[in-house]
């Protein structure tokens, strides 16, 4: 016993001075070898031969690192060779990337040959990869191939799952309507997989596919399994996502399975899909109304319920499902310290009397708080008489802007009511006086005025083209005015909106846009393991950078620290169960950084606690990052990840929009 107490004493000692003297961390794989570098230069300006000519050298790590370019590429001619490679190469890593690469495409004409590899692929890595790569470039044929597999291995589940839920996110004409890829087959066995895997990860992926496709999947047994999981399985995850998938159910039986999550849920995910889930239910029958009401009086009160819980309750009570009173509503308003589910249920109200919709006017002139101000603003009813308002803070320039923008997101939803349309129909001088105003909108050199200005001249039951017969001056000035990378957004917008006007299909062909360079001096100083430090107004979190994934994502974010960029700025976008989402330097999500970078693909996915790229479509990104709250698969391959938390998932789980971000600072070791 004396011998294991010095022992342990000595382990202390050792700890002690490893935290005082942290090893120091190692280069980054690109700073030594410049093959990589080259390679990597073929990726960012998409060369597809020179990355092919790097497939077939001796040497793994060049013909890897070649595979997983090939999927940021993107390019269908590469994929004869990729799946040679999927099919002969000694390694498994490379054939894996393979397979990732030729699923990056998308194309359907890469099925047959990925099912004919994974006939003859052994190693159940490869094979998931495979089967992953199938459900991106399938077709119902594809999917009831995979269907009829059965697997024991965990590994060659999770492809078989991935294969289900990456088809369904495309789209094809399936008995002559065109919906998500699903089959009866499929659904069968991911309902399967979902029963008799132990896997966590295989799992998950199968409760998304119910998640996902909830409206298609109504058939009585997977009703019983979706009310089962919901209430009693052991990961949040899945009962997040069942609970989800009950939202189309909509019977007796789902409605109690509903009412019992809210009593006995104590994770905020779940009850954020219970929220959402009842908004679709007639929730106006006296005793169910009752119910909901007791729970809601109940979660208002909870001074600890998470803010993405609250956010969500308060917009199942503004339902029209639920048809809740004036005066519950109002009560719950004075329950809750935050503004935006203050805001919601404020604008529910409004819609029942007038004096609650003059408050809430009062309000919009009376506070200073941007955020708040701009959640006023959209809690506004959508009536005829708040078009001339909407576009009054919409051009005010003094107003910041988020208010701005929230404002002329306010109008283009205005102009999705029929009440509106049909006003706009029928009165001209009304009509004439809006699109006086549209145009100075668009006019307005403000990047998202001008934009959705752009966008609600294009609705194709409005009088605006008519009325503008043929003159679209101001448009063309406009999109020459934001033809710079960072406006890209804005520019699609307006250039959209020409091509309906004039009658022409829109190429996606945007201004001209000149990504930032790749600044291998710089990006050889960034070590693996970098790690930056954030301070929000909610608390800090400490995120890794993944240098040798994704370097030109790592090092633009470093650059912008370096600058003070992010200092300052706040959390715009949070979507509940999703991401909380910052670094716009407007703070309304229009915003950007004078350069753009290209997107950056690799194997890894979007797992809780993920930094990612925002952006406009691909090779669009900039500056703006999110933080996911859970697994979003349907991101994979699509958006760049660049880091993963290593400290603060709980910060993020209670971010809001309007939350500061204080400053980030690159951390040394």
């Amino acid at each position: 016993m004396k011998f294991f107490t010095v022992f342990l004493l000595f382990c202390g000692f050792l700890v002690s001075c490893h935290a005082q003297n942290p090893l120091p961390l190692k280069p980054n794989k690109f700073s030594q070898n410049h093959i990589l570098r080259r390679i990597y230069d073929f990726q960012d300006k998409r060369n597809t031969d020179s990355l092919l000519f790097y497939l077939t050298q001796p040497i793994h790590e060049y013909r890897l690192a070649a595979a997983v370019a090939l999927g940021s590429v993107q390019d269908t001619l590469a994929i004869a060779e990729l799946w040679r490679v999927s099919m002969q190469d000694t390694s498994v890593a490379v054939r894996s990337a393979a397979a990732f690469a030729i699923g990056q495409t998308g194309s359907s004409l890469a099925e047959s040959r990925l099912i004919f590899a994974l006939e003859r692929e052994r190693n159940a890595l490869v094979a998931a990869a495979i089967l992953e790569a199938i459900g991106k470039c399938a077709t119902i044929a594809g999917i009831e191939f995979v269907a009829g597999l059965r697997y024991q291995s965990d590994t060659l589940r999770l492809g078989q799952a991935y294969c289900f839920y990456r088809a369904a996110l495309k789209k094809a004409i399936i008995d002559g309507i065109l919906q998500p890829l699903i089959s009866l087959e499929g659904t069968f066995k991911v309902s399967e997989l979902l029963l008799l895997s132990r896997n966590e990860v295989v799992r998950v992926i199968a409760s998304a596919y119910f998640a996902r496709n909830r409206k298609l999947i109504k058939e009585p047994d997977y009703k019983h399994q979706c009310r089962q999981l919901a209430q009693f399985d052991s990961d949040p995850v899945v009962r997040m996502h069942m609970t989800q998938a009950l939202e189309f159910h909509q019977d007796d039986t789902s409605f109690a399975v509903l009412s019992n999550i809210l009593k006995r849920e104590k994770d905020y995910r779940v009850l954020v899909s219970a929220f959402r889930a009842l908004k679709s239910y007639d929730l106006s029958p006296q005793e169910r109304s009752e119910r909901i009401a007791q729970e809601a009086e109940r979660f208002f009160s909870d001074q600890n319920l998470n803010p993405n819980a609250l956010i969500a309750l308060a917009e199942m009570c503004q339902s029209k499902s639920l048809n809740a009173s004036e005066e519950n509503l109002l009560i719950w308003a004075q329950l809750t310290e935050n503004y935006r589910a203050r805001a919601l249920l404020w604008g529910a109200a409004a819609t029942k009397n007038i004096n609650a919709k003059n408050r809430i006017t009062d309000l919009i002139s009376q506070t200073k708080k941007p955020y708040e101000k701009a959640a006023l603003i959209t809690a506004l009813p959508l009536e005829s008489v708040n078009a001339n308002q909407y576009l009054e803070l919409a051009l005010n320039k003094n107003n910041p802007a988020v208010v701005r923008s929230s404002a002329i997101e306010a109008l283009q939803n205005l102009h999705n009511e029929t009440d509106f349309i049909q006003k706009l129909q029928k009165d001209k001088t009304f009509a004439e006086q809006i699109l006086k105003l549209l145009i100075l909108a668009v006019r307005s050199q403000d990047e998202a005025v001008s934009g959705l200005g752009a966008a609600i001249l294009r609705g194709k039951d409005l009088p605006y083209k008519a009325l503008l017969n043929g003159q679209y001056t101001f448009l063309e000035e406009a999109a020459q005015h934001f033809s710079k990378p960072q406006d890209v957004e804005t520019y699609v917008e307006i250039a959209q909106t020409l091509a309906y006007l004039n009658d022409q299909a829109y190429v996606a062909a945007i201004a001209k846009v000149n990504q930032k360079a790749l600044d291998w001096e710089n990006i050889s100083r960034i070590k693996q393991g970098q790690c930056v430090l954030m301070e929000t107004s909610k608390g800090d979190i400490v995120v890794e950078l993944l240098i040798n994934e994704t370097p030109l994502s790592v090092a633009n974010f470093i650059s912008l620290i370096r600058q003070g960029f992010y200092t300052n700025k706040s959390f715009h976008r949070v979507v509940q169960n999703f991401v909380a989402q910052g670094g716009c330097p407007r703070g309304d999500g229009w915003g950007s950084s004078p350069d753009l970078i290209r997107s950056e693909f690799t194997q890894r996915g979007y797992e809780t606690g993920v930094l990612g790229l925002a952006s406009a479509g691909k090779d669009t990104e900039s500056c703006q990052w999110f933080f996911t709250h859970c697994p979003t698969p349907h991101l994979d391959g699509r958006y760049t990840i660049f880091g993963k938390i290593i400290i603060g998932q709980y910060v993020i789980d209670q971010l809001e929009i309007g939350d500061k971000i204080k400053k980030i600072e690159v951390l040394d070791n």
